[in-house]
């Protein structure tokens, strides 16, 4: 017995051809979660679950994760308050090991991103580790350069934590850096404020001085707000005395 499409049956949805050709590789209820996406535009869970009668939110959650990794959804949450770049993110929830894997089915960059971390920590990392790096790609939107260029940032200072890179690279994100290119250019700033400090710890007679944090702060606004540089700070601290 032939068939053929019913015409004009309904309202009609048009199809993404991403959807199309991820249909060889697509598990459960991956499918289903993504026509309901595209049909209705609705992205919470736990509504998804209910509509589609999934056992659980988790259920759509995987899903979501993985049209995301595939490029048909994007992240879309609420802007962070501005705040120090050493302000503590509130308490989060990481993705799973299970959506880790189901995104990188569809997202080969996820892959690169691991391994190109692992060289910069030197040696293979944890999978909560792998977890944390991979859900600021994906659930905090951050570019893979971005996220490797703070690794080797922080690696290089011995730092090799996962959970303090995150802190810090999502309060660079606070801060309004989320590009590579914007990474690099922050960074470059850093080691430019680590040279004035250390030229002004020698003006001062300070040889290897630690600075507190709010000397830091005045230090960079003494170059970079109010445009001093060595003549000044010598003939400062000179008038200053023992002050």
């Amino acid at each position: 017995m032939a068939y053929r499409l019913v015409e004009n049956k309904g309202d009609s949805v048009a199809v993404p051809q991403l959807v199309i050709a991820k249909l060889p590789e697509l598990e459960d209820d991956w499918l289903r979660v993504a026509l309901f996406v595209v049909a209705t535009g609705e992205t919470d869970p736990a509504r998804i679950a209910a509509a589609l009668r999934l056992k659980s939110p988790e259920r759509a959650q995987t899903a979501l994760v993985y049209w995301k990794g595939a490029g048909l959804l994007e992240s879309c949450g609420e802007p962070q308050a501005r705040g120090g770049i050493d302000a503590a993110p509130a308490p989060r929830a990481h993705l799973t090991t299970p959506e880790v894997a189901s995104a990188a089915q569809g997202d080969p960059a996820i892959a690169g991103l691991v391994q190109e971390c692992q060289a910069l920590m030197g040696g293979v990392i944890t999978q909560a580790d792998t977890n944390i790096l991979v859900s600021m790609y994906l659930s905090d939107g951050m570019p893979v350069d971005m996220i490797l260029l703070g690794v080797a940032h922080f690696a290089a200072l011995g730092k090799r934590s996962a959970r303090y890179i995150e802190r810090a690279l999502l309060g660079w994100q606070r801060e309004g850096i989320d590009s590579g290119e914007a990474a690099e250019r922050y960074l470059r700033l850093l080691d430019q404020r680590a040279a004035h400090e250390k030229e002004t710890a020698k003006l001062l007679g300070l040889a290897d001085a630690k600075f507190t944090k709010a000397d830091s702060r005045a230090i960079a606004a003494w170059y970079e707000s109010y445009g001093y540089g060595p003549d000044m700070i010598a003939e400062a601290a000179a008038y200053a005395g023992e002050k």
